[in-house]
């Protein structure tokens, strides 16, 4: 169907990806689906699956900002580990962690075995076959899960957990699949160059401890840099630069360049009193270029080929997984004394399975054994049901759980005023001097001076939700206003402390009712008269309404028509 089709050049191409990329996230934002997802089926519709433009030779070109990526990835994973998780983090949440890994690697590996009892593999590679997919199969997806737990904005303890796992998982997988390679080299299941047992493990350790020591030393000197630096812009170039320097430090010494990555978002959090700063800018900053890691992950996946040649035991390690993830949290949480609604929804938060377990698939193709190109193709195979899945089940589990901070939907806490495309049009014509404010408004009209980028908080946000939102956003005001974004009311900060002293559970608060009646303006009010207001009021600024309704469209500060008189 697509045989004429030409490929653009690289550089096109990535600007058509990324457009792409940009309109499907916001379509999936909008039917409440993650734009993980989106971001997934960009690569898969780019890949070999339909368009073939990401085909292996342009995506190679793009595997120093998938490096990158993975790193940024890694860093805040490791940056989650901060003091105030620290506080929070119990022995019972180790335990369940180590728990839950084994029990995924013991359930997966023994399912996958019985489906790889129907291939013509010699029972010595069934049995690496199979156990190499019980250690990829904890590896639980950090980069899907970072982004779809800030997409959402999560916060409580399953979202705390899902992290601790993260963190220990990815652990557990990258040393156990390195062990357990040392073991197939060894009995020649895996043929390569050989090498001692003994030197084997001595390199091995050698490889943790110096992974370890260097992203500890680098975070170090990254919370020196960044102590000393206050633009956020040159702060990103130094965590990138970082991250670069301790990849390339990495492979030139044979060391592990996700576990560097990972200690060095560790110790900049605990070392530097601004690294949870930091850890913030990039989660905040750091969409882009996850999106194009999600994107090349999804250009892995060839549908026909790989349905092809997989078949029944690529069935057979998604139902395998599967399996072993959603059991093994209630056996874990039982064992571990978490509570029965965590090993409930831990396991469908965990599914997704793009990250560590990608690079480790990839890492199998330089052994030709049979059972390490089986497992290889087999994981990248899984990967299209979950990372399609897995986005969507999170979601369900956060929810469930009631961790979502519903600003991040679109339909609770938060809401941005939306300009129209008229508006932006005349905003351009009166800023390169084309047409004058006087031909849109009268000249001391209020429309002229209100600052139109403001967050209001959705009449439906809970006491929490307030409290957190005033916490992110340094306001004058915090206007209140419903889902057709009419105003309703602002909260103050005494309104806040009359609701934790009259009631006695201020989380089933509501925003609506913590907000007061304010004045308010219009957008063709004169200038005057406003500054009246402000003066009668002895207030610092006044929300500003559509003309002939309620409709919330700016904020008015009074600082701004005093510098313009």
């Amino acid at each position: 169907m697509f045989e004429n089709l030409s490929m653009p050049s690289e550089i096109s191409l990535l600007g058509i990806i990324f457009l792409v990329a940009l309109f499907l996230g916001r379509l999936a934002s909008k039917v409440q689906v993650p734009k993980v997802t989106a971001y997934i089926l960009v690569g898969i519709v780019f890949g070999p699956t339909l368009l073939n433009f990401l085909n292996s030779a342009v995506a190679h070109q793009y595997e120093t900002f998938n490096e990158v990526a993975f790193g940024l990835i890694l860093f805040n994973i490791g940056g989650e580990f901060h003091k105030g998780l620290f506080k929070k983090l119990e022995i019972k949440h180790i335990i369940h962690s180590i728990i839950l890994a084994f029990l995924i690697l013991i359930i997966t590996a023994s399912i996958s075995f019985l489906f790889a009892l129907t291939t013509s593999m010699t029972l010595g590679h069934q049995i690496a076959y199979s156990l190499i997919l019980g250690t990829i199969a904890i590896a639980a997806a950090p980069p899907t899960t970072l982004i779809v737990v800030k997409e959402l904005d999560a916060e409580g303890p399953l979202t705390h957990l899902t992290m601790v796992f993260l963190s220990i998982g990815t652990i557990i997988t990258l040393v156990l699949s390195q062990v357990f390679t040392i073991g197939f080299t060894q009995l020649q299941l895996w043929p390569a160059e050989h090498v001692t047992l003994s030197t084997q493990l001595i390199y091995l350790t050698l490889k943790l401890f110096g992974s370890f020591i260097t992203g500890v030393f680098l975070g170090f000197l990254l919370s020196l840099i960044v102590e000393r630096e206050k633009k956020e812009g040159e702060v990103l170039f130094a965590v990138i630069g970082i991250i670069l320097f301790g990849q390339s430090i990495a492979n030139f010494f044979h060391m592990d360049p996700l576990l560097t990555a990972l200690f060095t978002g560790f110790s900049l959090v605990n070392f530097a009193p601004t690294g949870m700063n930091v850890h913030k800018i990039l989660k905040d900053a750091g969409s882009s270029i996850f999106a194009l890691f999600f994107i090349l992950a999804g250009s892995h996946i060839h549908l026909q080929e790989q349905f092809q040649t997989v078949g029944i035991l690529g069935l057979g390690y998604i139902i395998a997984r599967t399996v072993a993830i959603l059991l093994g949290s209630h056996i874990a949480a039982y064992f571990s004394k978490e509570p029965k609604v965590i090993g409930k929804y831990l396991g469908t938060a965990l599914l997704s399975h793009a990250g560590a377990a990608l690079a480790i698939a990839i890492t199998l193709s330089k052994y030709q054994a049979s059972s390490a190109q089986t497992a290889m193709t087999v994981v990248i195979g899984s990967i299209f049901f979950f990372e399609l899945v897995g986005p969507l089940m999170l979601k369900y589990s956060l929810k469930a759980m009631n961790e979502v901070n519903a600003s991040s939907s679109g339909t609770g806490s938060t809401k941005k005023v939306i300009h129209s495309p008229k508006e932006l049009f005349v905003t351009f014509l009166i800023n390169i001097g084309i047409i004058h404010d006087s031909e849109i408004h009268h000249d001391q009209a209020v429309g002229n001076y209100i600052c139109r980028n403001l967050l209001t908080i959705r009449q439906d946000a809970n006491f929490n939700q307030v409290i957190k939102f005033i916490n992110d956003h340094q306001m004058p005001s915090y206007p209140v206003s419903n889902s057709e974004g009419d105003l309703v009311g602002t909260i103050s900060f005494n309104a806040i402390k009359r609701a934790k002293g009259k009631f006695n559970a201020p989380s089933s608060v509501t925003a609506q009712t913590l907000a007061i009646y304010q004045d308010y303006l219009t957008e063709d009010q004169n200038v005057v008269e406003a500054m009246e207001i402000f003066d009668n009021l002895g207030i610092a600024a006044l929300p500003v309404v559509r003309k002939g309704s309620k409709k919330l469209i700016g904020i008015l500060h009074y600082k701004d028509i005093i510098i313009a008189q």
